[in-house]
């Protein structure tokens, strides 16, 4: 935070920027891999230098940077863990010094000019859904204002810019205005319905410059559940399409293979460096310009919110209960510190921002800062998919989708990314130095990674819970049948022994001359064998009830549990009664 002996104050518009780079983090989850990923190239061997493998830890190293070759052996080089792609159209003319983002302002346009200087893709888990971030980085060097034209995707180019200074109230226009991916609050003019917040956003990413009109989202919304991306998000992203075709010709005609896991604000790390503040014909040292840059100015970097009026955007209230939460302050310029520090560093869930009047400050966040926001955009989202994933798992099964089995074997598909995701990708710390240790925990805390991590550990546990107790249902109901069918055996074998003792004998010797046995004895057998089978029957049920009691238990044995005993009984007498009226019918 700013000193308590700070110099005079200065307007945004009295800081000139000489840069402002942006790492956008796009979230996305792949539900089908494209078989051509062009124009992105996978990386097949080892990325970054010396400074990026020892700045992390080894394992942490590994996966985003790959392993460099040991002893001079070309072949014991790895690419990175995490499979990652480039693109390699990046020095073409969609993506050169040309490029224009505008801001609406009614009926005047803010215009920024700048250009993509790198687009990374990595596929960070290969569960039941493979997530990726897609990280783009841009350079913004200028900025300019317009009245707005019917024609602006064809009139406007770079070379339209006056020359007028890129002030820092223009950055933190950029900041929010540029994060946006989807298309809000369409203006009426006298042309047609415009964005009122991006006003075609960014020319010349792809020849489809035109952003869809508020009927073409309320359409495409109404019908695929999806939201149209603004056309440079949709370009720098393909071959992967997570908004499906869109309707009347905005050239969007491929089905969606993806979905955007995020809101209509992107993550982003930026770095905003400041040419040192002119000052009544003199120049400020570079602590001193940094000494002069407004709180408030600070708390609209930190949220990435637009240019304005007044020292704060929200209540001074409210921005001194975040100060311990958003700033980081040990490069933060003072009165009584190393005059070389001049950085303020900002945290929010979305933004970390770097504030500064040093270039070393934009090469630390894109070798390192960036990547550590990225593996905490990619951790936050990763947890989210195991939520939903299981949330949709107990849905299913709630609404009678799918049995137990089912559920048990999605369960441990879920359990087993989990675990995957746990020991391989649960970076808790990420280098042993401490200044990334702090910056690390920093991110860590905003996004709420930890608290995260602990209530999905939590669902888990209460699923897997319930999937014992599933388990233990289906042995207890598998190991009843089985004493049931056994135990059947018992009477079973009292009757056939009885029957093997010359119980069997004919109707003479019980002196019923009304049944004729001699005509046909195997009629007669019949039912006194059957007669038997029911006496068996029903005097083991009669014993089971009155006598044996399950484990653990004070009650006997519930009737529904000899039930088989009782259906053969019933079964056997029948038999027995149509036998015997069959000789009775015969005789």
């Amino acid at each position: 935070m700013p000193s308590e002996a700070e110099p005079q104050q200065a307007d945004a518009t009295d800081h000139t920027v000489k840069k402002l780079a942006i790492w956008f983090q796009f979230p996305i989850v792949i539900d089908d891999m494209p078989p051509d990923m062009a124009p992105w190239v996978k990386a097949t061997g080892p990325l970054g230098d010396f400074g990026d493998h020892t700045y992390f830890h080894g394992f942490v190293a590994d996966q985003l940077f790959g392993t460099p070759p040991s002893d001079g052996n070309p072949a014991s080089a790895k690419p990175p863990t995490f499979d990652t792609y480039k693109r390699t159209d990046l020095n073409s003319d969609w993506f050169g010094d040309k490029l224009l983002f505008e801001k609406d302002l009614g009926f005047a346009v803010k215009r920024f000019g700048f250009r993509v200087t790198n687009a990374e893709l990595r596929i960070m888990s290969r569960g039941q859904k493979r997530l990726a971030v897609v990280t783009v980085a841009v350079l913004i060097t200028k900025a300019a204002q317009c009245a707005w034209k019917p024609d602006m995707g064809e009139a406007l180019r770079s070379n339209d810019f006056p020359d007028r200074p890129f002030t820092l109230a223009d950055a933190q226009d950029a900041l929010d205005w540029m994060r946006r991916v989807y298309p809000r609050w369409w203006r009426k003019t006298p042309f047609k319905p415009i964005p009122g917040d991006t006003l075609y956003r960014v020319f010349r990413t792809t020849p489809d410059t035109s952003g869809p009109d508020e009927q073409d989202m309320d359409e495409t919304f109404a019908n695929t559940g999806r939201v149209p991306l603004l056309p440079w998000v949709r370009g720098l992203i393909r071959p992967l399409v997570v908004d499906g075709p869109l309707p009347r010709g905005t050239g969007n005609t491929a089905p969606p293979n993806a979905r955007h896991m995020n809101d209509e604000r992107a993550y982003m790390a930026s770095v905003v460096t400041l040419n040192q503040l002119q000052r009544d014909g003199e120049t400020l040292s570079e602590q001193q310009t940094m000494l002069a840059l407004r709180q408030g100015d600070q708390f609209r970097l930190a949220e990435a919110d637009r240019s304005g009026p007044g020292t704060n955007y929200y209540s001074p209230d409210f921005n001194r209960s975040l100060r311990d939460a958003i700033f980081y302050d040990r490069h933060a310029p003072h009165k009584d510190a190393d005059p070389g520090r001049t950085t303020y560093y900002m945290f929010s869930h979305k933004h970390i921002c770097a504030a500064t009047t040093w270039d070393q400050a934009t090469d630390d966040m894109g070798d390192y800062y960036r990547h550590m926001h990225m593996l905490c955009v990619f951790e936050y989202h990763q947890l989210l998919v195991f939520s939903q994933n299981l949330s949709d798992l107990v849905r299913r099964y709630r609404d009678n989708r799918q049995d137990d089995e089912r559920f048990l074997e999605d369960l441990q598909k879920i359990r087993a990314d989990f675990l995957t995701h746990t020991h391989l990708h649960h970076f808790s710390n990420v280098s042993s130095q401490l200044q990334p240790r702090e910056i690390y925990d920093r991110l860590y805390t905003a996004f709420g990674i930890e608290k995260m991590f602990r209530e999905v550990d939590e669902e888990l546990r209460s699923a897997t819970d319930f999937a014992a107790t599933l388990r233990t249902q289906a042995q207890a109901r598998r190991d009843s049948t089985l004493n049931e069918y056994v135990a059947l055996g018992i009477p079973a074998a009292l009757a056939v022994g009885l029957g093997g003792m010359n119980l069997l004998v004919g109707a003479e010797s019980f002196d019923l001359a009304m049944f004729n046995d001699k005509a046909h004895p195997l009629a007669w057998q019949i039912g006194q064998f059957s007669l038997l089978v029911a006496f068996s029957f029903v005097a083991w049920n009669w014993f089971t009830t009155l006598f044996l009691k399950p484990s653990g238990q004070d009650k006997p044995v519930e009737k529904s549990a000899t039930k088989p005993a009782l259906v053969i009984a019933g079964v056997s007498a029948v038999i027995s009664f149509v036998a015997y009226g069959y000789l009775f019918m015969q005789s």
